[in-house]
Formats: structure tokens, sequence, C-alpha cells
């Protein structure tokens, strides 16, 4: 499930929301990039932190101020309230 989308020029655009983890099928984040031809899934890893072994978490939205400069923002953590984490991140 696609959650918020960014495209600071018709050839650059990050998409960003939620998808099943292999496997267990927890809650993972989801990443994808369009390059003016397009969309491929990108890791994200460096956006959401280590939770238990996995990525557990949700993207909720993105920023971007031009191809190489976006901001997310959504939660780390199981999908227990408990375990949530407020998470912003930026990349260049």
């Amino acid at each position: 499930a696609l959650r918020g989308v960014s495209c600071p020029s018709a050839s650059a655009c990050i998409a960003v929301g939620t998808t099943a983890a292999p496997g267990d099928g927890h809650i993972v984040p989801l990443v994808e990039s369009w390059n003016g031809s397009s969309w491929s899934t990108q890791e994200a890893t460096d956006t959401v932190a280590v939770y238990g072994g996995s990525n557990y978490g949700r993207l909720s939205g993105v920023s971007c101020t031009s191809a190489s400069a976006c901001t997310t923002v959504g939660y780390r953590g199981l999908e227990l309230l408990s375990s949530r984490r407020a998470l912003a991140e930026g990349r260049l």
C-alpha cells in the first residue's frame, strides 16, 4: 500500500508506504523510485531501525526538494502502540 509520493521533477519520484515482510507477514516499509521510465523498489533498511531482527514499521509520507534530497515520516516498531516510535528521516 502506498501512502505518499513526491516528484521533484518529471523524471524523479519517490513513493513510500508498506508491504508485508516475506516469511512473517509483519508490516515493513516500502520505498519505490521513478527514474522517468520505470519504478524500482529501494532498500528501506537505512530508513527504519532494525527491531527484533526485522525492519518493522510504516512510512506514511515523503517530501523531496530535489531528486537526491527527500524526507520520509512514519513510525518504527511493531504494530503494538506501546512499541511504536515516531520516525522522520532524510536521505541524499
